[in-house]
C-alpha cells in the first residue's frame, strides 16, 4: 500500500513538531543518551564480567561433577562442622577424585 500525499504530510508535520520539541528541551536529548549509555555499559558488563570462563577455542569450561547444593547456601548443610572426612571421601567415591562443591551461591 501507498501512502497518500496527505499521510505524507501529516507524518512530516508530526516528525517536525518531535525535531521542535528536542529543539526546546535539551535535557531530554541528553537523558536519552545517558539512558542509552547506561544500557550499553550494562549489557557490556553482563557480557565481560558474568559470561562463564573459556578456552582459547571459545567453549566454556566445563565444571567437574559434584554433589547438588541448595540455593544460597550451596554444600554447606551436607559438610558437617567437625571431622568431614567421611563426607568428602563419599563425595570421592560417588564423583572421582575431582569433584566441586558449592559454596554459598559461589562455585568454587
Amino acid at each position: 500500500m501507498i501512502p497518500s500525499i496527505e499521510d505524507m504530510t501529516a507524518f512530516a508535520e508530526r516528525t517536525n513538531e518531535w525535531a521542535k520539541f528536542f529543539e526546546e528541551n535539551p535535557q531530554v536529548v541528553a537523558a536519552v543518551w545517558i539512558a542509552i549509555g547506561v544500557v550499553a555499559f550494562t549489557a557490556l558488563l553482563k557480557h565481560y564480567v558474568f559470561s562463564p570462563p573459556k578456552d582459547k577455542n571459545g567453549v566454556p569450561y566445563r565444571l567437574p561433577p559434584g554433589p547438588p547444593g541448595l540455593p544460597i547456601f550451596g554444600n554447606a548443610f551436607q559438610i558437617p562442622p567437625g571431622d568431614a572426612t567421611p563426607v568428602l571421601s563419599k563425595f570421592a567415591e560417588k564423583y572421582g577424585e575431582m569433584y566441586i562443591l558449592h559454596s554459598g551461591s559461589l562455585t568454587r
